[in-house]
């Protein structure tokens, strides 16, 4: 592409205007008339009644029509187009057009035509790569155009522009691919991240300074950590402070022997720094989690809990099954069920067990039986007990009892007590005494209260089953029904229910 300065920029305007003016100009008028010093006739721009008609209309005296001009306009720099707005008024109000605008022009143009014209705008125009910088689609153009990447990283005026954006070290790695850093950008990289300070070791974590530091450093550790991901030494710095931070967190007397006023500093202090390992933004997130559940009183505990969410998201980002779980909790906790609804369904379609049976949970809670069959469908069949006892009393309550028999026989021999008892009574209703006895029996001796009622149930009814005296059967059958009294009542109606099926 050649390259226009302003002054050659102009000068082919004119020429086009020339050359327009002379062939919109009417035959039957000299040429004195042609270029007659009379005004032209103000133009009147409307908005389009329709996709097809003109944006702008051309009226009488006008040389060129208005849309020849956008597109003229088009081909300049930002920094020449500002300067085309205060030639007249006419074209400063083209030049206004939305088609021409920064924020339009990231949706339309090719990166390699918008970068080129913001390279001609680059001096003094660092507004308009802030602007650039801030548009998520912008940033995602960059990371699928590695000669632009490159160039960035290489360029130290528009490095701190970059690193104050959203842009995460994570995703700058991701497009490199298995390439490494050149040179010229990892000297320009460690130059922009020597700018930030070491934070002092006598200095505390939990404190009000570190959050200061690291909101006004966040850009160049940002950079720090984009080294780190390229296994460089210069990254030393922020692989240190990470390491401090997770002794800090990880050790047990911080629950104790520190205030909540003062143990909310770190976490605080932290999500400014959100490039993190997945490792560390969940141990992050478990400090804070843990602070929420156990040790926060009333006034903290919202804050510990959104706390939590930043950093699960962080580690969730980044793959982490178990993060995106533990998110999932948060988020319903909070009452985003929606929200915790989508982290699930994305869970659950990574292939995720537990995933897959929270979401089952939360469908059939909702009514939505199907879905909630085929979510536990899917878990069970990876062996996840829960799923496999939950359909289990889908299907039974469905009246598919074979079926259902075979998947609490599955979840039973896992151990799974309230499967145990389930599979007694399936055994029970079609005949099989023994197998009942023996399923109640492991399911009792776990504590299950309505395995309990049931095994006493078995043994009023059936004495061949006890191996003992009367006098000692009835001692069993009694303390049976103790040991589940309280949920008799309960009891006796689930079991005149599922025997109705």
């Amino acid at each position: 592409m050649v390259k226009f300065g302003f002054k050659k920029s102009l000068g082919f305007i004119f020429v086009l205007s020339l050359s327009a003016t002379s062939l919109l100009a009417s035959p039957s008028r000299t040429e004195d008339e042609a270029y007659s010093a009379e005004p032209a006739k103000k133009r009147q721009r409307t908005l389009p009644s329709s996709p097809e008609e003109p944006l702008l209309e051309v009226l009488e005296g006008t040389p060129l029509p208005d849309e020849v001009w956008l597109h003229i306009f088009d081909s300049l720099s930002f920094q020449n187009l500002k300067t085309v707005k205060r030639v007249c008024k006419a074209w400063h109000q083209i030049a206004h057009d939305e088609w021409l605008s920064l924020p339009k022009q990231i949706h339309t143009k090719p990166l390699f035509i918008l970068w080129k014209k913001l390279e001609d705008s680059k001096e003094g125009q660092d507004g308009l790569f802030q602007q650039f910088f801030a548009s998520p689609l912008a940033l995602e153009k960059i990371c699928t155009n590695p000669p632009v990447l490159k160039e960035v990283l290489g360029t130290s005026s528009l490095l701190p522009l970059f690193f104050e954006s959203k842009i995460t070290a994570a995703r700058i790695q991701e497009a490199f691919a298995q390439e490494k850093l050149e040179n010229d950008q990892q000297t320009t990289l460690e130059a922009y991240a020597r700018t930030s300070p070491i934070f002092p070791l006598q200095k505390s974590l939990f404190s009000q300074e570190f959050i200061e530091f690291t909101q006004t450093y966040a850009a160049p550790y940002k950079a720090l950590y984009l080294l780190k991901l390229f296994n460089l030494p210069s990254s030393e710095p922020i692989t240190a402070l990470f390491r401090r931070v997770n002794q800090e967190v990880s050790l047990e007397d911080v629950y104790t022997e520190r205030s909540e006023g003062e143990a909310i500093l770190l976490p605080q202090a932290m999500i400014s720094f959100p490039n993190m390992s997945r490792t560390k933004a969940s141990n992050m997130a478990e400090y804070c989690y843990l602070w929420a559940e156990q040790k926060a009183k009333s006034l903290f505990r919202d804050k510990w809990l959104r706390l939590a969410e930043i950093f699960y998201r962080e580690a969730a980002r980044q793959g982490d099954a178990d993060a995106q779980f533990d998110l999932s909790l948060i988020l319903e906790h909070q009452g985003k069920l929606s929200e915790a609804i989508e982290v699930l369904s994305h869970l659950a379609h990574q292939g995720d067990a537990e995933g897959q049976c929270t979401l089952a949970l939360h469908h059939e809670i909702e009514g939505k039986m199907n879905q909630a069959e085929f979510y536990y469908r899917q878990a069970a069949n990876q062996g996840h007990t829960e799923a496999q006892l939950n359909l289990g009393r889908l299907l039974e309550h469905q009246g598919n009892l074979e079926e259902a028999e075979g998947y609490y026989r599955h979840a039973a021999e896992q151990g799974c007590s309230p499967a145990q008892n389930s599979l007694g009574f399936c055994l029970e209703r079609k005949g099989d005494l023994q197998g009942a006895f023996l399923n109640y029996e492991k399911a009792t001796r776990k504590g299950h209260d309505f395995a309990c009622l049931n095994l006493a149930y078995l043994l009023e009814q059936h004495p061949e089953l006890f191996n003992g005296s009367q006098e000692e059967r009835m001692q069993e059958i009694n303390h049976l029904r103790d040991r589940g009294k309280e949920r008799h009542e309960q009891w006796s109606q689930t079991r005149s229910l599922n025997l109705s099926l």
